[in-house]
């Protein structure tokens, strides 16, 4: 969940600062050094053509597109892991209850 959030603030970031000149997009990256907690990095689409050509573009290296994209999928994720946390919940209840 973790993860997913940190994902859902850079993405809402990114399309926060779209007209920031100099903003450089930042992406979240996974770190295994420390568990599951992501990392906040430059993003590697920072200087590509793709993004500072796109019809979408407030300032070059931010594509609003993806940006919006990146939003919804952590979205996403963090409430399927919601979802999971939520049925664990109430197994666990359940199992609780019926031990009595």
């Amino acid at each position: 969940m973790h993860d997913s959030a940190m994902r859902f603030g850079v993405a809402a970031n990114n399309i926060a600062n779209t007209n920031t000149p100099g903003y450089v997009p930042q992406r979240g990256v996974p770190s295994r050094d420390q568990g599951n907690i992501a990392q906040i990095a430059a993003s590697p689409k920072a200087n590509s053509s793709f993004a500072s050509t796109a019809a979408l573009v407030g300032m070059p290296g931010v594509h609003l597109p993806s940006a919006f994209v990146d939003l919804k999928t952590a979205e996403a994720s963090y409430k399927a892991s919601l979802t999971v946390l939520t049925a664990a919940q109430e197994m666990s209840r359940v199992l609780v209850n019926q031990s009595r």
